[in-house]
């Protein structure tokens, strides 16, 4: 029966008096210190004393790594490349533009190439009117008649720009009876007798006046030919110094001598003009004939004061040009 084994003794709480002790110890701070150092990992796991070792171990020093290299946008000169090619484009473009401008606006407008105007009217583009195939200019050899194949309306100078028609001489036919009263009344029965001798076969007319107060009219008188329009301007009109007649208000005239330099040189016609001298009335008269082929043509100008040389010169000129 002694050796049979007893069952384990189950483990039971501690004695009082070791439990009362264990206490004691833990309730000093000696003893917490020291617990606490116990539960602290052992010295040498720490990373530091690993570091420290390898640290006392030689090695080689290795080169620092190089710094990376700057993006491409902060590059000098690729900035600078980039400012220059900038400045260009917009230069280029400052300058085409003010290319365009300049070349589209007119010159009057254009800062330091403007011109002053000297006086001269503008009148539109000029051109003589077409005639049928085999119909001779009057300057041409064939024509020996110096004969107008165009219509005198056609050949009428046209009115400058800004001027106002005159309602009574439109650019068309008109009674000779109006052209007549461009001269003092003592004069006209002497000149209706020459325009039927010499076979007047009609008279165009046109008329404007200048927002400066210029009256201008343009007489076509047509004849048979081109003695009969000379005999008349020759032997009615003209003499060597003074016309043979004056123009209605004129007191006094002679030869002027700007239109007679600025006067066409033709084989068949001459023209004369003539300027009012002083002392003159109220309204200085300006008027020239233009005698081309069949046709003598006369140009009239007053105005309130000196009528303007330049203007006068200019329309003389240029109505020759269509008669020729």
């Amino acid at each position: 029966m002694t050796d049979q084994l007893l069952p384990p003794i189950p483990a039971g709480p501690p004695p009082a008096d070791e439990a009362a002790e264990k206490k004691a110890v833990t309730d000093s701070p000696a003893a917490a210190d020291a617990l606490a150092a116990t539960d602290t990992p052992a010295a040498t796991d720490t990373p530091a004393a690993t570091d420290t070792a390898a640290a006392a171990e030689p090695s080689a020093v290795a080169e620092p790594p190089a710094p990376p290299r700057p993006p491409l946008r902060t590059r000098p000169r690729f900035r600078a490349a980039v400012r220059w090619g900038l400045a260009v484009v917009l230069c280029a473009g400052l300058g085409g533009g003010a290319a365009a401008y300049v070349t589209a606006m007119h010159r009057d407008d254009v800062p330091g190439l403007s011109t002053k105007g000297d006086g001269r009217w503008d009148y539109p583009a000029l051109s003589l009117p077409a005639l049928r195939e085999g119909e001779p200019r009057p300057g041409d050899e064939a024509n020996r008649a110096g004969l107008h194949f165009a219509d005198p309306r056609d050949l009428l100078l046209p009115a400058p720009a800004g001027a106002e028609a005159d309602k009574a001489l439109p650019g068309g036919v008109v009674p000779t009876d109006r052209y007549l009263a461009e001269y003092r009344e003592e004069d006209r029965k002497e000149l209706r007798d020459n325009l039927e001798g010499g076979g007047l076969r009609q008279v165009t007319a046109r008329g404007w006046t200048t927002p400066d107060g210029t009256h201008t009219r343009v007489y076509l008188l047509r004849f048979p030919g081109q003695a009969q329009a000379s005999y008349y301007q020759t032997s009615a009109i003209d003499t060597a110094w003074s016309p043979e007649v004056e123009p209605l208000g004129s007191s006094l005239s002679y030869i002027d001598q700007g239109s007679k330099q600025a006067g066409p040189k033709v084989r068949l016609g001459i023209t004369a003009a003539y300027a009012e001298e002083a002392p003159f009335g109220a309204r200085q008269v300006r008027h020239a004939y233009i005698q081309a082929g069949d046709t003598v043509a006369f140009v009239i100008m007053d105005r309130k004061g000196k009528t303007p040389a330049l203007p006068f010169h200019q329309t003389v000129v240029l109505q020759s040009q269509l008669l020729y």
